[in-house]
This record gives C-alpha cells, structure tokens and sequence, in this order.
C-alpha cells in the first residue's frame, strides 16, 4: 500500500505510520524495547557518519564533493570499524 501512495501526501504518511506501528509491535513480542533499540540505531549511525567525515577530510575532500559510491566504500569502512572487522 505504501508503493502505491504518492511522496509526501497525506496518505503516505499514514502508510508509513501504519509500517511504524507494525514494526514497534513486532519489537515487543521479541522483548526489544523500541525506543531503545532506535537509540541504539541512531548512535551507530552517527558514529559511522562522524567515521565518514573524519576520513573525507584525512584525504582532503568534503563528503559533499563525493559521488555516491565514494561515500558508500567510506561507509562499509566505518561499519567494518565499528564491527572490529578489517576491510581488504
């Protein structure tokens, strides 16, 4: 219902409550408190993003100057930090 809605309108807000709704639902029945577990998401989000910005501006560029798969292997880079994996 959600693909069938046009962006920005009324009914895709709804549509996109409604998907809200189901998702902190399922976190329930899994015992996950979804307020937290959206910190949670938040904080790796913007710790991989803060990763991203220190890199860029290590190689003396501006994320804003990068196309979209230059942000994309910095952003596999601070996840794989983030993990304590090693990138090759």
């Amino acid at each position: 219902e959600l693909q069938a809605t046009e962006p920005g309108t009324r009914e895709a807000a709804e549509e996109v409550g409604d998907l809200l709704f189901t998702v902190v639902n399922v976190a329930r029945k899994m015992g996950v408190d979804p307020e937290e577990a959206l910190r949670l998401t938040c904080e790796k989000f913007r710790g991989r993003f803060e990763h991203m910005e220190s890199a860029s501006a290590e190689q003396g560029r501006d994320l804003s100057d990068m196309d979209q798969a230059e942000m994309e292997a910095l952003w596999r880079l601070a996840k794989a930090q983030q993990q304590g994996e090693t990138i090759r």
